[in-house]
């Protein structure tokens, strides 16, 4: 019988950076992937780039709020997951 090769198409990087526009997507589109490779002992890192203050249908909501909701929920979901850190990067366009 032969022996077993490894998959090469499934391994855990020593670290890994994770970029998402908005919250929830890292958990969403990578949470299994990146769970997975934090058990495997790999440094995962997660970077938000919005905060979250759109998207409702609730028209009354303060984006503010709905931001600071957002951003707890995110914190929470990285404490589960065990990412070594998560940050949002919130840029900000000047106006003329």
């Amino acid at each position: 019988m032969p022996e077993p090769v490894e998959d090469p198409a499934v391994f855990a990087p020593d670290r890994a950076l994770a970029i998402y526009a908005h919250p929830d997507d890292p958990e969403v589109g990578a949470g299994g992937t990146l769970a997975r490779w934090i058990d495997e002992g790999c440094e995962v890192h997660i970077l938000v780039c919005t905060r979250g203050e759109k998207g409702t249908t609730d028209a009354s909501l303060d984006p503010d709020v709905l931001a600071e909701v957002r951003a707890g929920e995110s914190a929470a979901a990285a404490e589960v997951l065990g990412v070594a850190s998560f940050d949002n990067l919130v840029l900000t366009v000047p106006t003329a």
